[in-house]
This record gives structure tokens, sequence and C-alpha cells, in this order.
């Protein structure tokens, strides 16, 4: 990323990520859905810029950005709106912007499980594999530059996370 890169952290939550990627000087913006979460994070990185808005319905401006960052986010849209959020992502990414995001790998589609960090409140989940995932990046205009699949380990179970990196062509 170049210095001072403009990054946008989609679904940034309490703002952990827009704190690190501040403390390294870049630009950052974080979105959620939560004004809750938006309060949490305007403490954590005060310099930041926040915005209460939906994924889906993302008011931001043209090839703005020359980062975005989707960390366990995206897996909360259902699949059949999935292809249009990635157009938008891809639209208010500068050329050659850089993508991350990540998931979770199941064979399960989609369904609304409990999350157990947060006391059992139930959450809708989209799941993923990693082929299906990288043809809908490619078909929205991304290059991968590097995909990985890990497993990540909580208190409660141990997920298998798919993690892209992409470039908009």
């Amino acid at each position: 990323m170049p210095a001072y890169a403009k990054i946008l952290d989609l679904g940034c939550g309490p703002g952990r990520d827009v704190k690190l990627f501040s403390s390294y000087g870049f630009d950052v913006t974080g979105v959620d859905f939560s004004s809750k979460m938006i309060d949490a994070a305007k403490l954590q990185a005060p310099h930041s810029n926040f915005f209460v808005m939906d994924i889906e319905n993302l008011t931001l401006p043209s090839e703005f950005f020359d980062g975005v960052w989707a960390s366990c986010v995206l897996l909360h849209i259902p699949k059949k709106n999935i292809s249009a959020v990635l157009d938008k992502l891809h639209l208010i990414l500068k050329p050659k912007g850089l993508f991350y995001l990540s998931v979770k790998q199941s064979h399960i589609h989609e369904s609304f499980e409990e999350d157990l960090r947060y006391g059992g409140l139930e959450k809708y989940w989209s799941f993923y594999q990693k082929d299906e995932l990288i043809h809908l990046l490619r078909r929205a205009g991304f290059e991968i530059v590097e995909e990985t699949i890990t497993q990540i380990t909580t208190d409660y179970q141990t997920h298998p996370i798919i993690r892209i990196f992409a470039q908009k062509l």
C-alpha cells in the first residue's frame, strides 16, 4: 500500500483493525451496520472516519480507496446478493486497488446459527468453498493475488477460514 493510502474497513466492528491501520499512517474509513459498533470504533481510532452503513447499500465515491479490508464480514451477506456487493467494492477501489477478504469455509451454504461470543445471539452466515469465492471475485473484475485456508480456533470452536488478497483489474 502506498504511504497515506485510503483504506476502507468494511464491517469495522469496534475498530480493532481501524486502530491498527491508522497507527501505520493510513487514512482509514470504517463502515458498520451497528451504530453501537461505530461508537466503540470512534474511541479506538478518533482520527478516522466512520459511517453507519449497510454493506449491501454502500454510498461511497467511485475509485476512492486504495484498499478494502473485509475481515469475516461478507459472510453475513446472503449469497444471492454477494455479486452486487463485490461489484460495488470493485467500483470504489482505485485502479490496481487491493482487496482482502476472509470468510468461513463450509459445505453448508447458508444458515442462521448462534454466535456464542455474543451470548448465543443468532446470526446469518453464508459459507463458501475457495473455488466458488475465486469465481465470484474474478467475475467482479478482480485478479487473485494470494489465497490460503487457515484454521482459526476460538474459545468455542475451530473454523477453516478462506483468506484472499485480490487486486482490481
